[in-house]
């Protein structure tokens, strides 16, 4: 009997897991993440191009 009961219990703590990953991946949540990346490569870009400009600057600072 005890047995019975263990797995019952190991599938519904199975179902409950299952349901929590399910609602973590909701679609909202994967929309959020793209747009985060997306943000995260035009900061990256910006920032490069800054340091190109910053350099430049700095050559015309050391010149004069």
């Amino acid at each position: 009997m005890k047995n019975i009961y263990m797995v019952i219990l190991i599938i519904i703590v199975a179902f409950v897991l299952l349901f929590r990953f399910w609602k973590l991946r909701n679609r909202k949540d994967i929309k959020l993440q793209k747009e985060l990346k997306r943000n995260a490569e035009r900061i990256r870009y910006r920032q490069k191009e800054v340091d190109k400009l910053s350099a430049k600057l700095q050559e015309r600072l050391d010149k004069n």
